[in-house]
């Protein structure tokens, strides 16, 4: 909601230096990238940001973290895939009173899209950088699901030759449910959280940018199981051709050690003054690089047998 959005996100940095980027499930970039485009043309008391944060409220009562807008925009894939399009997209009334009522509870936003050109410029470069079919917060919606969209938005940019600098892959359910029986057991989430993301590995290391890619990981969440270190240490992952194989790098880094990392090699500005001091993962990097695709481990025993359909699905493509 708009009381908790912090100043500045990775994507405002990307967007100064003018790089290009897709993000996948994150429900921050769309709440607030959203917001901060209300607000930087109408003011943060116009009568639009009011609705937009009552809206936001309602939602966040229901912890809906954009299911919503998920289910809306699935169907209109393939539309706002290139700025043109979505640009177009916006003049499609039954979408922006679809989208206006989700982002505002009424046609407020509707028909600032329909009479503001700029607005409208500015909300298609929004939606442009987030494939409309890949599914945001739902623990009932399989990682193998997103991994498939992933797949298909990669394939399709790979064939333009237009993948971005910058992939931000949200992969949920390794947050887990607990013991609530609406859910997958955690040992069955957990199972199929790193399924996908082994398929997503394969993939990109199978592709013709492997070379030049670097796939950075951490879990969601560390705030609990706390080990013998700290109640906040958490696992992060490196995988690509100039990253070290085999290794366990012990050299103390934080979750702002891998932004700055991301920051130095794509040249975007620090967020804040944290981010800008942190150490870079240099440690995980070597100069001598191993070119071979990877070939992810056999999938746990935990895996739920719908999972173990879908990732059978997934090979024979």
């Amino acid at each position: 909601m708009p009381a908790v959005f912090s100043p500045v996100y990775i994507w405002d940095a990307l967007d100064s230096k003018g790089v290009d980027y897709r993000v996948y499930g994150e429900p921050y970039y769309l709440s607030t990238e959203a917001y901060k485009l209300i607000v930087r043309n109408f003011g943060d008391r116009s009568e639009i940001a009011r609705a937009f944060y009552a809206r936001s409220m309602e939602l966040s009562a229901r912890v809906d973290r954009g299911k919503e807008f998920s289910n809306f925009v699935m169907s209109y894939y393939g539309r706002a895939n290139k700025l043109a399009d979505a640009v177009e997209l916006l003049k499609d009334t039954v979408f922006t009173s679809g989208l206006s009522r989700i982002f505002t509870g009424g046609l407020i936003l509707q028909r600032a899209i329909s009479s503001n050109s700029k607005f409208r410029m500015d909300f298609a470069k929004f939606l442009y950088h987030y494939p409309f079919s890949y599914y945001t917060w739902d623990l009932n919606y399989s990682d193998l699901n997103r991994a498939k969209a992933w797949k298909e938005d990669f394939s399709r940019l790979l064939k333009e030759k237009k993948v971005p600098a910058f992939e931000y892959i949200w992969l949920p359910n390794d947050h887990t449910g607990g013991t609530n029986p609406n859910y997958l057991d955690p040992y069955k989430l957990v199972a199929q959280n790193d399924v996908a993301l082994g398929y997503i590995l394969e993939t990109i290391s199978k592709s013709s940018i492997w070379k030049n890619s670097l796939v950075l990981v951490e879990e969601d969440d560390a705030q609990n199981g706390p080990d013998h270190v700290d109640a906040t240490r958490t696992v992060a992952l490196a995988a690509g051709p100039y990253v070290k194989r085999g290794e366990v790098v012990s050299e103390r880094y934080d979750q702002l050690s891998m932004l700055r990392t991301i920051e130095v090699i794509l040249g975007i500005n620090p967020l804040n003054l944290g981010d800008a001091l942190a150490v870079p993962m240099f440690g995980i990097f070597t100069n001598k690089p191993d070119f071979r695709n990877y070939t992810p481990t056999a999938p746990s025993n935990f895996l739920a047998p719908s999972d173990i359909k879908l990732l059978n699905d997934l090979k024979t493509r």
